[in-house]
């Protein structure tokens, strides 16, 4: 691999765990490593881990390295079993610890397991290019830890059932890969529109969804987390023309979006404090104790009474919702803030 900090994607690692068992059923040996054509034409050099050949069928195994940035399924043990087939063409399936869609929205239909098309793409290239002439293959990807490693994902929130997904777009996991997130991300949007969902809550992470779920009890699949992109998920959202937006959690994240930052990791961004400071010395609602310098949005929350945090934290979101809306033109985007423990602190537009 060029780029030791890189790593492969799931799809990635499923093409060449198929190329390898379809090398080994037409040799009679597994190869130590394949080389896969990346989808913008480079190839890359993937190991495999084992393999065999057994009663006309082959499989071979490839260990998931997710490079420096280390996620659910590092370490997972990607599976392609393949056999001869009379009719001519490649077929793909998925096997046990891949998932199955069962919500309209995704890439991929309901019923089938989620094998995205760029992977299915990539693995039918790799087997057609040992495949004979006038011969076919069934190749079956399987991930014996899929079910498992499935909780820890956000497929149980899409409806995907019984294991994780075959992803990837271009086949190459970079460190802080901010596309490898947002194609996890991404897909809740289209699955709640699909499915009739009319207003969307987008929260930064767990504790806001666990409030917005507490204190509007939505259905599910009406609250997205968005992680540090909610600029890229408003103007998604936007474009998928939702009846109401709603921007919900803690300031510390969101409060960065009344300054104008729509990424809100820490690297790119300064600390929201600074902005919900000058907001609220406009409200003139108090001030906070003599000598205080708050180095966190949740030390400003607890120094100041009921009200005078109402009236902050209300300012604090109206500037979020006016920012946003004419970032993107959202006529119906409101905004709710809550502290830590989920409760509501401040909102506009409720």
């Amino acid at each position: 691999m060029a780029n030791i900090r890189e790593g492969i994607t799931t799809g990635t690692c499923a093409a060449a765990a198929a190329k390898a068992a379809a090398r080994a059923l037409f040799d009679g040996e597994t190869p130590r490593a394949v080389d896969i054509r990346l989808p913008a034409g480079k190839l890359v050099t993937v190991g495999i881990a084992s393999g065999a050949v057994r009663d006309e069928r082959a499989w071979a195994t490839v260990i998931k390295y997710s490079g420096a940035d280390r996620d659910i399924t590092d370490g997972a043990e990607i599976t392609a079993t393949v056999r001869r087939m009379q009719a001519g063409g490649i077929t793909i399936k998925g096997g046990r610890g891949v998932g199955i869609v069962t919500l309209p929205g995704l890439q991929v239909p309901v019923g089938q397991h989620t094998i995205n098309p760029v992977p299915r793409r990539m693995i039918e290239q790799a087997a057609a290019d040992l495949l004979p002439e006038q011969e076919g293959l069934e190749i079956v990807v399987s991930v014996p830890r899929g079910e498992e490693l499935a909780r820890r994902t956000f497929n149980p929130r899409l409806g995907i059932i019984g294991g994780i997904s075959i992803l990837g777009t271009t086949g190459i996991v970079r460190p802080m890969c901010k596309e490898a997130l947002i194609c996890s991300l991404m897909p809740a949007l289209e699955v709640a529109k699909a499915n009739g969902v009319k207003a969307v809550y987008l929260t930064p992470g767990n504790i806001g969804r666990q409030a917005v779920l507490k204190r509007f009890e939505p259905p599910p699949l009406a609250v997205l987390e968005i992680s540090n992109y909610p600029g890229i998920m408003l103007e998604r959202a936007a474009k998928l023309k939702f009846d109401r937006i709603i921007l919900a959690g803690h300031p510390g994240k969101l409060a960065k979006l009344a300054a104008g930052y729509f990424c809100t990791d820490s690297a790119v961004s300064p600390s929201a404090v600074k902005t919900i400071m000058d907001i609220a010395g406009k409200t003139g609602a108090g001030a906070l104790p003599e000598g205080h310098n708050p180095l966190l949005a949740e030390s400003i929350i607890k120094c100041l009474s009921r009200t005078e945090r109402s009236t902050v934290f209300n300012a604090v979101a109206a500037a979020v919702c006016r920012i946003a809306s004419q970032r993107f033109g959202i006529k119906n985007l409101a905004v709710w803030l809550c502290d830590m423990q989920g409760q509501e602190v401040g909102s506009y537009g409720i």
